[in-house]
């Protein structure tokens, strides 16, 4: 419809590529989830899954897990609502994420927590994610964590795999003692 217009300056565009490969990472842990469950003989579903299903547990709303209050504090910039992403599902087995959006573009770009079952093909992607290149540990998250090259962390806590992302604008970088403490809150959450 309308052409986009790049400026040279406008961080947005720094982060897109990072943003990108995580939602890319994301939406194969989710197909792969799905192949398995449609793979099974009898149309039954995955050990994880049908346990999380019989138990009636459905993923915590990843907006319901940060503020954008604390999001302020850690950053010292004000931030819009968290806002779920559209057709998600918290019963089913896609990977619902929660996105909250600086008020000023200039100051941080987007946060970013996304939630899953920690089911095989979870388990399968975040082991994978640990062992890349740039990948260290993020001690006292969760069950186990690390943060990876491209600017997220990723851990486990119980039956649910999260990532969170933030996108750092022009004017700072996001730490990784910032990453830490805002998954710290997430976990103690869950």
């Amino acid at each position: 419809m309308f052409p986009v217009t790049r400026k040279p300056n406008d961080p947005r565009w720094a982060i897109r590529p990072q943003v990108a490969m995580v939602a890319l990472v994301l939406l194969l842990a989710a197909c792969s989830g799905a192949a398995t469950h449609a793979s099974q003989s009898g149309g039954g579903t995955s050990p994880a899954r049908a346990g999380a299903t019989a138990a009636g547990a459905t993923k915590p709303d990843p907006c319901t897990l940060l503020t954008a209050d604390e999001l302020k504090g850690q950053f010292g910039a004000d931030f819009m609502a968290g806002q779920l992403d559209a057709n998600t599902d918290l019963s089913g087995p896609g990977t619902p994420a929660c996105h909250w959006d600086p008020q000023k573009v200039s100051a941080y770009d987007i946060v970013t927590l996304s939630i899953e079952t920690l089911d095989e093909s979870a388990k399968s992607l975040f082991d994978y994610g640990r062992g890349q290149t740039g990948a260290r540990a993020a001690s006292g998250v969760g069950d186990d964590a690390y943060l990876d090259a491209i600017g997220s962390l990723s851990f486990t806590k119980g039956p649910w795999h999260l990532v969170l992302v933030i996108g750092a604008g022009s004017q700072r970088q996001t730490t990784d003692k910032q990453m830490i403490d805002l998954a710290k809150l997430v976990a103690a959450r869950l």
